[in-house]
């Protein structure tokens, strides 16, 4: 497989899991989610999306391309699973800002701003 082809199969993978996400948001909304006051607004919001994308398709192709996987699915999975890769590898201040709210309690978040 080229690296290429995890890419695209790495972008398939981060737009299902921004598919599935954006439906469980307007379910919840109960409408488009950045028309809610405490959502973000339209422009942030496809910014994220389009980072979290271009994420999923550079770890795909990346570990497509060094051998780590060499499937379609393998790299299907990687794209969807890649923000919380990269969060495991960079430390807890990247899970923070790649998976919010991921295993943490609204207590532990008030505790880490009042020590700052």
């Amino acid at each position: 497989m080229t690296a290429w082809e995890a890419a695209l199969w790495g972008a398939a993978g981060s737009l299902a899991l921004e598919v599935i996400e954006f439906c469980t948001a307007v379910r919840a909304c109960r409408g488009w989610p950045w028309r809610k006051e405490d959502e973000p607004d339209f422009g942030p919001y496809v910014v994220s999306v389009w980072l979290r994308v271009l994420l999923g398709t550079g770890l795909a192709s990346a570990m497509g391309k060094s051998g780590d996987i060499c499937t379609p699915i393998a790299c299907f999975m990687t794209g969807m699973a890649a923000p919380v890769i990269v969060a495991e590898k960079l430390g807890s201040a990247a899970k923070k800002v790649l998976t919010p709210g991921a295993g943490e309690s609204r207590e532990t978040a008030e505790y880490e701003r009042a020590g700052s």
